[in-house]
C-alpha cells in the first residue's frame, strides 16, 4: 500500500474527515461491488456500503497494520453484506466440496465471445447466470477477479480455508461456463469471426457496468460525514453526548439524521440500524431523545478540545515536473495513443484503457510517470476480424535537470509483430515495483517477472529478473512469486487502472494551470461550442438486418436508435446520453464525450472529408469506404466511429 494512503489512514483515525473522505472515494467501488455481488439489490448494496464505512470509521484505530487495510475493509464489507442477507433469510453458505465433479471441469479462465460485452441481451444473460450462484461464490469471484485479491487474502476475508476458496471459484466458473454453453446451444448462437475474451475481463466489465451511481455515492458520503461529525461530538451537545454515551449505532445515526434532516433511500438514516428494537408504543425519535436526555443528566459537562485539528496530508509542489510530463505526452501523442490499438482485445477502433500512471515509484519524493508507447503498427485480417499488431514498450520517466528523463524501458510490453507478447502489467507488491510479462507458447505460458530496483541516487531503475520459466495450468503473479499484488498500475488486460491519454493530459493541465481560459482555445470557454460542426444523423454500415441510427443534436444529446425485425414485427430500442465535451483533434477529426444515465463516460470520434486514411488515428476498414476513397486514400464522406467500434456514415 502506498505511503500516501497510509498517511490518509493515519490522519483519518486522528479525526480528519477530509482524509477519511479520500479513503471513501478510493475504496467505495470495491466495497459496493462485493456488497452487490452478495445482495443482488442496489439499494441493499448501498446500505451495506454505508454500514461498512461506518464500521471502518469506528474501528480504524484498532487496525495495527495499515498495509492490511485493503483486506480488512473487504472483510468488513462481506460481514455487513452477510448480515443484511441473513435478515432477508438468504443463503450465505454452500457445501462446496460436494460439487467435486464440476470443480474439476475448469482450472483457468475460459473464453467468452465479444458479443457478451457488446450485446445487451447476452450481457443480461450472463448476469442472470452469475446471479444464480450462491452468495459465497459471487463474493469470491468479485474479490479475486475484480478486486484482484489473492486466494490467501480471500480466505481471510471470507473466514474459510484456501481450499474452500479455490473450490468456490472453480465451481462458480464451471457452472457459468456450463450454463453459457447450454444456453448458446438452445438458442442456436454461433460466434464465427469474432474475438474471444477471458472470462475475468468480461466479468470485470459486468461489475463496472453495475457500479454505484455518482448520486448514490454522494448521498452515502453525506450520511457518513453527518454520522462522523455527530459520532465525534463535533456537531452539537446531543450528538456529542450520544457518541460518548455509547448509544447504539442506530441511535447515533438517527441523531445526525434528525439534526441535519438527512434522508437516505427514502428513509431516515437512523432506521438502518438498531431502531427496530424500539418499543411499539414509542417512536424512534422519542427513544433517542429520552436516551440522550437521561445520559446528559448523569454525565458531567466536558470542555471543548483545545487540540488543533489534524491537517490532511498535502503533496509538495510538483508543477515543474508535471509541466515536463505534459510536454512529453503532447510531443509523443501519436506513438502513445497508438498503444490503444494493440491491447489484447483491440479490433478496429481503439480500446481506450489506462496507458499512463503518475506517482512516486522510486521513493525519492518526486512523482515519476509511466506510460506506454507503440510504433510499427500493422493491420492484420483474420476472416471478418481486423486486429493491429506492433512494437510496444513501457517507459518510466522522472523529473531531473529541469526536464523529463527516461529511467527505465521494457521493450516487450504488449503484443509484438511475431505475436509473442500476450500481456503485461506494472504492479506494486509488498516489497516494491514489478513488471510482469506473460507469453503464450506451445508448451504453456511463459512468465517473465522483473523487480524494478532504483539506483542509490534514484537516477535509474534496473530490473532484477525473478522468473523466466514456462508453466502450464493455473498460475499468476501471486502463485509464482508468493507475493501479493498491492495495486495494478498499468495493464494490457485490466480495465480499471491507470489513466487514458486524455485523462493524463487533463490531470497534468490541471496541476500546471494550463486549463485556464484562453481566447485562442475554442473549447475551454465552452466545451460544447463545436457541437454544430458534428451534429447530424449517422446510419449503420455494419448491421446485417434492420436499421441503426446515431443522432447528435444541437442541444447536446447523443441518441442511438436500433430497429430490428422479429417474429412479432419490428422491435425498436433507443438510448439517449448527454454530450459533455467536444474536442477538435485536427482539421478533419473531432472527439466527443458522453455520459449515460448511470454516470458512465465514453468517447466517440467523428471524421470529416479530407481525412487521410493512412494518417488517421483510427484505421477505417475498406467495407465502409467508397471506391474513390479507397483509390485516393482520402475520406470523402463524414463518418462516426463509436466507442463500441461500430462504424457509421452520415446521411
Amino acid at each position: 500500500m502506498s505511503q500516501y494512503i497510509q498517511d490518509l489512514l493515519t490522519a483519518a483515525r486522528e479525526g480528519n474527515i477530509e482524509a477519511f473522505e479520500h479513503i471513501y472515494q478510493m475504496f467505495k467501488d470495491k466495497v459496493y461491488a462485493v456488497s452487490l455481488a452478495t445482495l443482488k439489490n442496489p439499494q441493499d448494496a448501498e446500505d451495506a456500503t454505508q454500514q461498512t464505512f461506518m464500521r471502518v470509521y469506528e474501528k480504524l484505530g484498532t487496525l495495527n497494520d495499515l498495509n492490511a487495510f485493503n483486506t480488512w475493509i473487504q472483510r468488513i464489507a462481506v460481514n455487513e453484506s452477510n448480515m443484511i442477507l441473513r435478515k432477508r433469510k438468504g443463503d450465505v453458505s454452500i457445501d462446496d466440496e460436494t460439487n467435486g465433479a464440476l470443480v474439476e471441469m475448469i482450472e483457468d479462465d475460459f473464453m467468452l465471445p465479444l458479443e457478451y460485452i457488446e450485446r445487451d441481451d447476452l450481457s443480461r444473460r450472463l448476469r442472470e447466470i452469475i446471479d444464480d450462484l450462491p452468495a459465497v461464490q459471487r463474493q469470491a469471484l468479485v474479490l479475486q477477479v475484480y478486486s484482484n485479491m489473492s486466494v490467501a487474502d480471500i480466505a481471510q476475508i471470507m473466514d474459510c480455508s484456501e481450499n474452500t476458496v479455490k473450490s468456490r471459484l472453480r465451481y462458480a466458473k464451471a457452472h457459468i461456463k456450463t450454463e453459457v454453453e447450454e444456453r448458446e446451444r438452445k438458442s442456436g448462437e454461433k460466434f464465427y469471426g469474432t474475438l474471444f475474451f477471458p472470462f475475468g475481463y468480461v466479468f470485470t466489465r459486468q461489475v463496472q457496468s453495475q457500479s454505484m451511481s455518482p448520486v448514490a455515492a454522494a448521498r452515502i458520503w453525506s450520511a457518513l460525514s453527518s454520522y462522523i461529525q455527530h459520532y465525534a461530538g463535533a456537531a452539537g451537545a446531543a450528538a456529542g453526548t450520544a457518541a460518548k454515551a455509547g448509544l447504539s449505532l442506530g441511535a447515533k445515526i438517527a441523531i445526525g439524521a434528525i439534526a441535519g434532516g438527512l434522508i437516505i433511500g427514502g428513509a431516515i438514516a437512523g432506521t438502518l440500524y438498531g431502531l427496530a428494537q424500539s418499543k411499539p408504543s414509542e417512536s424512534p425519535a422519542a427513544v433517542i431523545a429520552t436516551e440522550a436526555a437521561d445520559e446528559s443528566a448523569t454525565q458531567p459537562p466536558t470542555e471543548a478540545s483545545t487540540e488543533p485539528p489534524t491537517e490532511a496530508p498535502t503533496e509538495p509542489d510538483y508543477t515543474e515536473a508535471y509541466a515536463s510530463y505534459l510536454e512529453l505526452l503532447e510531443d509523443n501523442q501519436t506513438d502513445i495513443t497508438n498503444s490503444y490499438y494493440i491491447h489484447w482485445d483491440s479490433k478496429i477502433d481503439r480500446v481506450e484503457r489506462g496507458i499512463v500512471d503518475i506517482r512516486d515509484l522510486t521513493g525519492d519524493g518526486v512523482p515519476e510517470m509511466a506510460y506506454i508507447s507503440c510504433t510499427g503498427i500493422k493491420e492484420q485480417h483474420f476472416g471478418n476480424t481486423t486486429v493491429h499488431q506492433g512494437k510496444s514498450e513501457l517507459n518510466i520517466v522522472t523529473f531531473k535537470n529541469g526536464h523529463a528523463e527516461t529511467i527505465y524501458t521494457a521493450p516487450d510490453w504488449m503484443q509484438n509483430e511475431a505475436g509473442g507478447g500476450y500481456g503485461s502489467e506494472l504492479v506494486t507488491a509488498d516489497d516494491g515495483i514489478y513488471v510482469h510479462t506473460h507469453y503464450g507458447t506451445a508448451d504453456g505460458t511463459r512468465h517473465i517477472i522483473r523487480q524494478l530496483i532504483p539506483s542509490s541516487d534514484q537516477s535509474s531503475l534496473s530490473d532484477s529478473e525473478v522468473v523466466n520459466q514456462t508453466f502450464t495450468g493455473e498460475n499468476s503473479f501471486e502463485t509464482i512469486t508468493g507475493k501479493s499484488i498491492s495495486e495494478t498500475l498499468l495493464s494490457t488486460t485490466a480495465a480499471d487502472c491507470g489513466m487514458t491519454y486524455d485523462e493524463a493530459i487533463a490531470f497534468l493541465k490541471g496541476q500546471t494551470g494550463s486549463n485556464e481560459s484562453s481566447s485562442d482555445d475554442n473549447n475551454d470557454n465552452n466545451k460544447l461550442a463545436l457541437l454544430p460542426e458534428i451534429s447530424g444523423v449517422y446510419v449503420s454500415m455494419s448491421l446485417p438486418t434492420g436499421r441503426g441510427e446515431h443522432e447528435i443534436t444541437s442541444d447536446g444529446k447523443h441518441i442511438f436508435t436500433m430497429a430490428m425485425p422479429t417474429n412479432y414485427g419490428v422491435q425498436e430500442t433507443s438510448t439517449e446520453d448527454t454530450i459533455t465535451e467536444v474536442v477538435k483533434v485536427s482539421d478533419t477529426a473531432y472527439r466527443f464525450t458522453c455520459v449515460d444515465d448511470s454516470g458512465n463516460s465514453y468517447t466517440h470520434s467523428v471524421y470529416y472529408p479530407g481525412t487521410s486514411l493512412s494518417e488517421t488515428s483510427v484505421k477505417i476498414p475498406d467495407q465502409v469506404l467508397e471506391s474513390d476513397e479507397r483509390s485516393s486514400g482520402v475520406l470523402s464522406g463524414r463518418i462516426l466511429i463509436t466507442d463500441g467500434e461500430l462504424l457509421y456514415r452520415m446521411h
